[in-house]
């Protein structure tokens, strides 16, 4: 029997076990007025901080994109300022931030859209350069 090739194409995740929590956040003054997302929860924990909180704890994060729809305001970037209790409880603390680095709420009517990709295999932990 002779060998042949495997035709299909490379997956689309490079990473072995993802998933991808999806949460989009409506701000309102100093809270967040609404949220969707069908697994993860997001909190205020103070100003422009934010805890996503995942239905386990996952092994490490993978992918992290974000968009905020500004209604008005400051322009914003959003950062993981931690992600040490991702492995125990599932939490990660995210910072919106403005250009001097001061955490920032969003102004009210502001939109985040927010991807996190994660991952609880260790076999991942082969692909380190």
């Amino acid at each position: 029997m002779a060998t042949e090739p495997i035709m299909a194409p490379a997956g689309e995740q490079n990473a072995f076990s993802t998933h991808t929590f999806h949460v989009r956040v409506t701000f309102g003054s100093s809270a967040i007025a609404s949220y969707r997302s069908k697994d993860a929860t997001i909190a205020r924990t103070g100003a422009g901080t934010y805890e996503v909180t995942l239905p386990k704890a996952y092994r490490e994060i993978v992918g992290f994109s974000w968009g905020f729809k500004d209604a008005t305001g400051a322009t914003l970037n959003l950062v993981i300022s931690d992600e040490s209790t991702l492995t125990t409880t599932g939490v990660v603390t995210l910072a919106a931030r403005v250009a001097a680095g001061t955490d920032t709420d969003p102004a009210s009517g502001d939109k985040l859209y927010l991807s996190l990709t994660v991952s609880c295999d260790v076999l991942n932990d082969s692909f380190a350069g």
